[in-house]
């Protein structure tokens, strides 16, 4: 009687739950929710004990938690956005991530995409996939994303399906002194910038050439845009 007089329910043993994963996650997410209601003591059990006839969380069966859980939010409480993964955390590193890395880097040094960052690459395989990391995409999914950047490449006088990497890497460089050269026509060309062969240097090379190449054009977009 007098438990129902002081609208608390009456003491009861604490029930045995296996470890659950989920459990845990409705019990942080009952704890977080009281605290950013800035709810008292009194009214957290309070809002425990309507919805579950329990006199706290850790009492409560899953079932129970997401009553509680149900009744804060109908009270206010609005959980959090959860944050987008951390991209540079761990860069997926499967070969066909590796093969969309090497593109998208290649595409910025073309001038086709404003920001080389991963964060930017998970960013555009969002959107292709709906896939929150591209670590989780399988080689299918990510297929397509290559087959998008390639795309964009081709748009921008720029064919990525060579067999041979050199060769890939060789028609980049070409393709970046085009655009280079229609924005600023009197600027030097590969071959004044290289030497007329500079196509026969090894890969090392040629990567650094195309790193000069777009650090030129960015360049030269910024002097155009100002």
């Amino acid at each position: 009687m007098e438990a129902r007089l002081s609208g608390r329910p009456a003491p009861a043993s604490a029930p045995r739950f296996a470890p659950d994963p989920a459990r845990r996650a409705l019990l942080a997410k009952v704890h977080l929710a009281a605290k950013e209601m800035g709810l008292s003591r009194e009214d957290y059990e309070a809002v425990i004990a309507r919805m579950t006839g329990k006199s706290s969380a850790g009492l409560c069966s899953i079932a129970e938690l997401e009553r509680v859980v149900e009744e804060m939010q109908r009270l206010g409480w609005r959980p959090a956005a959860p944050r987008p993964a951390r991209c540079g955390a761990r860069p997926a590193d499967h070969p066909a991530a590796r093969k969309a890395r090497a593109l998208w880097i290649s595409l910025w040094q073309l001038g086709a995409v404003s920001n080389r960052s991963e964060a930017a690459l998970e960013a555009f395989a969002r959107r292709q996939l709906g896939c929150t990391r591209l670590q989780w995409a399988d080689q299918a999914q990510v297929f397509r994303v290559t087959e998008a950047l390639k795309a964009i490449g081709r748009r921008h006088g720029w064919d990525p399906d060579w067999i041979s990497t050199g060769d890939q890497v060789k028609d980049l460089i070409r393709a970046i002194d085009a655009k280079l050269r229609v924005l600023e026509p009197d600027a030097p060309s590969v071959e004044q910038r290289f030497g007329t062969c500079w196509h026969r240097e090894p890969m090392a090379a040629l990567y650094r050439m195309a790193d000069a190449m777009g650090a030129a054009l960015r360049a030269a977009q910024a002097r155009r845009a100002g």
